[in-house]
């Protein structure tokens, strides 16, 4: 579902590291996103970084083996809790998509946003509204 939706929203330019559409994006590193949220919040960035999803973790890192989530972004999927049977039904087929990217390096097209830290308050910022994913390896 997250692939199609993609996939759709893909120009025909290349960019950044290769990635197609990603001109219309901030370039910016995790580092920089963690060192300067203020800086970014609220901006439509292009990132990189590993994806670490689990029980209650959708995370965008630094490197593959995290000691915090301090150095992780949290992915934000879908920021509502379920209505109806038929919400969480499309909640969990997202969160389906989303395993698939388990370990993989991806570049993201997103909306950084240095106030939403993730489940529990745990993460350095957010990023989210992602417009593109693409796994790089």
């Amino acid at each position: 579902m997250l692939a199609a939706a993609c996939a759709q929203t893909v120009p025909s330019r290349q960019s950044p590291g290769g990635v197609p559409g990603a001109e219309s994006a901030l370039p910016v590193s995790l580092i920089q996103l963690i060192a300067n949220p203020e800086k970014f919040h609220g901006k439509y960035v292009f990132v990189t970084g590993y994806v670490r999803i689990g029980l209650e973790n959708y995370s965008l890192c630094l490197v593959e083996q995290v000691l915090s989530t301090q150095e992780c972004l949290w992915i934000q999927t879908d920021g509502t809790t379920p209505a109806s049977e038929q919400e969480a039904k499309q909640q969990a087929e997202k969160a389906a998509v989303w395993k698939k990217y388990h370990g993989h390096v991806v570049a993201v097209r997103g909306t950084f946003d240095m106030h939403d830290t993730g489940h529990l308050g745990g993460w350095a910022g957010a990023i989210g509204k992602i417009a593109q994913l693409v796994v790089l390896r």
